[in-house]
């Protein structure tokens, strides 16, 4: 049974060539983005901005589990033909989530008015740290509106106008930042107009989309169905439990670093942490692309399409990750300073507890959309929610009690993640499906293989070349590339591998094998 059908393969290409467009202009402006803050506010400055982000993320972790939420019995409904299901779906989620966030603010307001008492604040930044919060906290609830916006377009596989909404809010976000920090005294409040400057942007892209594939859905609070709201809000509910505890994993290291080490510490780490952001924001818009396809296939039943949908995806999503990971790693000192300067190169080892073990758990993502199609999201919350506590104590016990600093936080984080995704999220999607765990273990044990392989090849090319350049950089990238991914497609992949890969991706569909 191939994973895709003929009919959906022409939007899969689509969706393919747009989530790497916008992977690609997302990956330029972060690598631009971080010497640029560094340069214009300093390291203290850099570590105050990221830190502000990762307290704030709680108002997108809300709007995540609400959009994870609405995709789920949107699709089923759209699949189903309901139309009229699927309009007290979309009211009820977002007027009901709407309300949510509206309670979280008193709390963001109370946080941006009080920060210093919370985390170190530099003390140049000390008046405009409030103002910063307060600008991305708006930010945030402006995203989470606009997302709920887009549902019908994940419901409809149309994930390249949702690329085209976020590629809008880059832009903006780009041209207000370069404006203001030009035109005015950089301070970290400036960064808080750009972010908010984007999602207003994307808004007005979002509720473009939204009008043009779902006229048929229309906000009006008559549509509100307080039996639909105790749906979504149950399963809204563990989502948000489970990602409280992947926010643990993710954000909260910097708030313990802050803590732990300061704010120059904290301002190091939160730049290193930006590559392994990139390659998750990789991996997010690898797997978003066949998203859609597993609420699908869970709504007319189909649980072998599910297993090897699954199974495909994993596979090649480790492929692809493990690939950017190994040579990160192998050539982090020398990236680390033509990036960001020599004084950073002693990071390197840094840069390998952050990424090392990223193939390996991004590889199991594929697998949360099963619990989110089966709406099995209670016990994996509960899961995440206590191994992120654990991990914040591994993190205390390491970087204070230990005195590994920094070391001891990615340690802990990679530590547990694996832990999660590799054990628990493997043997529980699998329960779902009614299938032998090995089978979901198997793409794991490629992505650590093709980490491993692409390794190798880095450090073989980093031996032949002295990489002290950024054009040497990106030719030892270019060639690093091609053959690595020469040996991973007679190698590593099946000819069932092949064929799905030549029929869904953009241009490659006259090299397909016949069958």
């Amino acid at each position: 049974m191939d994973a895709v059908t003929i009919g959906e393969r022409t939007q899969v290409g689509r969706n393919t060539l747009a989530s790497f467009s916008f992977f690609v202009a997302n990956a330029v402006f972060a690598l631009w983005l971080v010497p640029f803050l560094i340069g214009k506010l300093g390291i203290d400055g850099y570590g105050l901005v990221v830190l502000g982000l990762s307290v704030t993320a709680y108002v997108s972790l809300v709007a995540g589990s609400v959009n994870s939420s609405i995709s789920r019995f949107l699709t089923l409904d759209i699949v189903r033909r309901k139309f009229s299901c699927a309009n007290e779906t979309f009211n009820t989620a977002f007027f009901g989530g709407l309300g949510g966030v509206l309670l979280l603010l008193p709390l963001l307001w109370y946080f941006a008015e009080h920060v210093s008492t919370f985390v170190n604040v530099p003390d140049r930044y000390a008046n405009s740290a409030s103002s910063f919060v307060l600008l991305i906290a708006g930010a945030f609830v402006i995203t989470f509106l606009r997302n709920i916006l887009t549902v019908p377009a994940f419901a409809q596989n149309r994930l390249d106008l949702i690329f085209l909404c976020q590629a809008v809010e880059l832009g903006a976000k780009l041209l207000v930042l370069v404006l203001l920090m030009n035109l005015l005294a950089p301070d970290v409040h400036l960064v808080g107009y750009a972010i908010l400057a984007g999602s207003v942007a994307a808004g007005a892209a979002s509720i473009v989309t939204w009008r043009m594939l779902a006229p048929y859905l229309t906000l009006s609070p008559s549509w509100v169905r307080s039996s639909r709201l105790s749906e979504l809000f149950t399963m809204s509910a563990w989502v948000t439990v489970n990602s409280t505890g992947a926010l643990l994993f993710l954000n909260v290291d910097l708030i313990t670093a802050n803590l732990i080490v300061g704010i120059v510490a904290a301002g190091q780490f939160g730049a290193i942490l930006q590559i392994a952001v990139a390659l998750r924001s990789a991996a997010t818009l690898l797997v978003r692309i066949v998203a859609p396809l597993f609420f699908s296939r869970f709504a007319k039943g189909d649980m072998d399409g599910l297993e090897v949908l699954a199974l495909r995806s994993m596979k090649l999503v480790g492929i692809l990750v493990a690939c950017p990971v190994g040579l990160v790693c192998a050539w982090s000192s020398e990236f680390l300073s033509l990036w960001l300067g020599p004084e950073f190169a002693s990071l390197e080892w840094l840069v390998w507890l952050c990424t090392m073990h990223l193939a390996v758990n991004l590889a199991c993502r594929p697998l949360f959309f099963i619990q989110q199609a089966a709406n099995r999201v209670r016990v994996p919350a509960i899961v995440t929610l206590a191994l992120g506590i654990a991990h914040i104590g591994l993190s205390i016990l390491l970087a204070w009690g230990l005195g590994w600093g920094v070391y001891g936080i990615a340690a802990s984080g990679a530590l547990m993640l694996t832990s999660k995704n590799c054990v628990f999220t493997v043997v529980y999607g699998a329960s779902i499906l009614e299938r032998p765990p090995g089978r979901f273990l198997q793409p794991v044990v490629v992505a650590a293989a093709s980490t491993a392989l692409a390794l190798v090849i880095g450090e073989l090319v980093g031996i032949a070349l002295d990489i002290r350049s950024w054009l040497l950089l990106v030719t030892s990238t270019l060639a690093s590339v091609l053959v690595y991914f020469t040996i991973v497609w007679f190698v590593l992949l099946r000819n069932e591998d092949r064929s799905f890969v030549q029929a869904n991706l953009p241009g490659l569909a006259s090299l397909r094998e016949p069958r």
